[in-house]
């Protein structure tokens, strides 16, 4: 809707020559771009001082909300966009804003961590994340992407060297090699998984890339779950359709 295809299957010349008409409004277009404007494009900071009648406290937060601050205008400088708005574009359409926070420093060029911040906050495409919530807090949270096998294999080098005929992975592996290079466009599943481990509340993460461990589970420092999924516009009751609806949801049959 929101791209303005209402799924005619044809194009207008196509209609035109059966002596017919078709016309489609930019409705759903306008009404979410008219929501993003009246939303705010930078985050609301507002740190309360552990003492409100200290004057060093209140100094202090003061300093933390220009960080925080300089943090979100620094990832927006670095990804070239503006996260929060991507964020807000995904709940306006889709229902779900998803955020992602990282420490990202290891995974840096080395010279490129003189310069590059250390944290990235992404906006991911809600339609790739799943989350588990159970009565009192979030148990897993994952990102599932597809990615060119010659990517996965500049990032985790250490993948070219298993082989194992089993393996969807190992198969890929090895047609873009005997092929001189020309299939290393082939996509493969990534699942960035991360959970809480019930026994003492750790944060642990793994990866998988098709069905073989990139990154085997390892317990982080992260204090909760980096994938952070809210919903927009809801409705107790009437099941997972409404948990979380678009904007454009009540002009959907109209439309």
């Amino acid at each position: 809707m929101y791209k303005g295809d209402a799924g005619f299957g044809r194009t207008l010349h196509e209609a035109i020559a059966a002596g017919q008409e078709q016309i489609t409004t930019p409705a759903p277009f306008n009404t979410v771009n008219l929501a993003l404007r009246l939303l705010a494009s930078e985050p609301d900071i507002n740190v309360v001082p552990h003492k409100v009648d200290n004057a060093k406290s209140v100094d202090k937060a003061k300093r933390i909300e220009k960080y925080l601050a300089g943090i979100w205008k620094r990832n927006n400088l670095d990804s070239r966009r503006n996260v929060l708005q991507d964020a807000e574009l995904n709940g306006l359409i889709m229902g779900r804003p998803v955020l992602d926070v990282r420490w990202v420093e290891e995974s840096l060029p080395k010279q490129l961590r003189k310069t590059r911040f250390p944290i990235a906050i992404r906006a991911l495409d809600p339609r790739n994340v799943g989350y588990y919530d159970n009565s009192v807090y979030t148990e897993y949270a994952y990102h599932k992407y597809r990615a060119p096998i010659i990517d996965v294999i500049r990032r985790w080098p250490e993948l070219a060297d298993k082989v194992d005929y089993r393996s969807q992975l190992s198969w890929l592996n090895r047609d873009w090699r005997r092929n001189n290079g020309e299939n290393e466009d082939q996509e493969c599943h990534v699942i960035d998984f991360w959970y809480i481990k019930e026994e003492d509340g750790s944060v642990w993460n793994c990866i998988l890339v098709e069905d073989q461990f990139a990154k085997d589970p390892v317990k982080t420092d992260y204090p909760g779950l980096p994938i952070m999924v809210g919903r927009s516009d809801y409705a107790v009751g009437l099941g997972d359709d409404y948990d979380g609806v678009s904007i454009l949801h009540p002009i959907r049959g109209i439309w």
